[in-house]
């Protein structure tokens, strides 16, 4: 039987995992495997037709092995949440202003491990209760971007699809400290503060964070969040650019007030904008975050978004998309056909 114990590492945790899935299957398959004869009597000579396999005896799991099977398990989930306690009191430790480049590394390395174990939903709910999450969440504020990338990392993985962690991560300050991140004063034309990375991960946190949870999202758009999105899209490369708008069109759909501030904020300017990128995904996103604000938006009770949407870059910008259909190969227009009809709905309810 293979050790219940494993280590820490990332080698020491696929050692553990492999050894424990060969030890199960030995177990089903009375200790037989390929190429070797009932009783373990010799091994098939090459060339030798081997006999149509007998179907592998039943064998009943004696409580020993029952009993050593469970305790392994078990002594892996504690080492998983003994490991990260002891991350979260490393990161706990120290100054939290400027660091030197030596101490960085580590903290990344320290948070990537993190990011990589809280995967799993039950050690996900573990990292609070070994005091892990208030120290990542601390770290989304450190002035180094490699950290603050690393930390947004750790709180998307521990929230994503998990309510009790998205209601654990609020009550935190999850939420202002990831709004803080996106939101870097940059305008149209200014250098942004912030690097990409940090912004494309902060948006994949802020995702995961309000996904099925009507509080967060409330808090989001009370945070000026929606602003800080359509920011976050300007001046930035298509992985920052796909993220924002692929996350605005989930916000367009399921709060009204949330779209209509993505509006007053530029959303329809930036969104346009991006229609005329040459990233596929980029282009498709815009049009989702597009088509999905025209269909949900009140356009009495928001003048603005009537004047954006009927700006003249509006129609060159679909026009270009629905001339390439009838240019491009087969193969691509069938690639792009969700594209092209999304532009063309758009382009019938601004002309009607």
């Amino acid at each position: 039987a293979p050790s219940a114990s494993g280590g820490g590492d990332g080698g020491g945790d696929h050692s553990f995992w492999s050894s424990l899935l060969k030890w199960s299957l030995a177990q089903q398959e009375n200790g037989n495997v390929a190429g070797v004869r009932d009783g373990g009597l010799g091994t098939i000579s090459e060339g030798e037709a081997a006999a149509p396999p007998a179907p592998p005896a039943a064998r009943e799991v004696s409580e020993a092995d029952r009993e050593w099977f469970y305790e392994a398990m078990k002594a892996r989930m504690e080492d998983t949440a003994a490991t990260m306690g002891s991350i979260a009191a490393a990161l706990a430790e120290g100054p939290r202003a400027e660091l030197d480049a030596g101490t960085v590394e580590v903290r990344v390395a320290l948070l990537e491990e993190l990011a990589e174990k809280v995967e799993r939903l039950d050690a996900a709910n573990d990292l609070d209760a070994v005091g892990g999450l208030a120290p990542v969440l601390q770290a989304l504020a450190s002035p180094h971007a490699e950290i603050q990338s690393a930390a947004a990392e750790v709180v998307a993985n521990v929230v994503q699809n998990n309510p009790k962690s998205q209601d654990r991560a609020m009550d935190l300050g999850a939420m202002g400290k990831l709004l803080a991140m996106l939101d870097d004063g940059a305008s149209d034309g200014a250098i942004r503060k912030r690097p990409e990375r940090v912004l494309a991960m902060a948006l994949y946190a802020v995702g995961a964070l309000v996904r099925g949870q009507l509080k967060a999202m409330d808090a989001f758009v009370l945070g000026n969040g929606p602003a800080a999105c359509v920011g976050a899209m300007r001046g930035c490369g298509p992985r920052v650019q796909r993220r924002a708008l692929n996350f605005l069109a989930y916000v367009v759909t399921h709060h009204r007030k949330g779209g209509e501030a993505s509006a007053a904020a530029g959303g329809i300017r930036a969104g346009v904008a991006c229609l005329m990128s040459r990233d596929d995904a980029v282009r498709h996103a815009a049009l989702s975050y597009l088509l999905g604000l025209a269909r949900v938006i009140d356009f009495e009770a928001n003048p603005g978004a009537v004047s954006d949407y009927r700006a003249p870059a509006v129609g060159l910008a679909l026009g270009r998309i629905s001339g390439q259909a009838g240019s491009i190969s087969t193969d691509e227009a069938d690639a792009r056909r969700e594209e092209f009809s999304m532009a063309a709905e758009l382009k019938r309810m601004l002309d009607g």
